[in-house]
């Protein structure tokens, strides 16, 4: 776990557990990565005109913005969530009257 005798005597066993957890964490991360570049690898290797690799890294980081909703989407996204959830709409007075 890459972790020294000193480090390891002045932990107390929670900080030890979450240590160890991060540690696996990391871990499968990095083996995450690695089947990922494998199969990028196969992936642009079947290709058969590779692309410019600045498109590549463009469309990789627009897919990793996140898009905020407006009120009214997650309003309808809440809603349609607790109806298929057998949820029911209480009228309290207030308001437009849901919950």
């Amino acid at each position: 776990m890459n972790i020294s005798i000193d480090q390891f005597n002045e932990m107390t066993p929670y900080e030890l557990s979450l240590f160890a957890e991060v540690f696996v964490e990391k871990l499968l991360m990095e083996k995450e990565e690695k089947v990922t570049l494998t199969w990028l690898g196969e992936y642009y290797h079947r290709l058969k005109k590779l692309p410019r690799l600045k498109d590549e890294i463009k469309m990789l980081r627009s897919d990793n913005a996140t898009n905020a909703m407006s009120d009214d989407e997650m309003f309808k996204i809440a809603q349609k969530l607790n109806s298929q959830f057998g949820g029911k709409v209480k009228d309290r007075g207030e308001g437009n009257g849901t919950t």
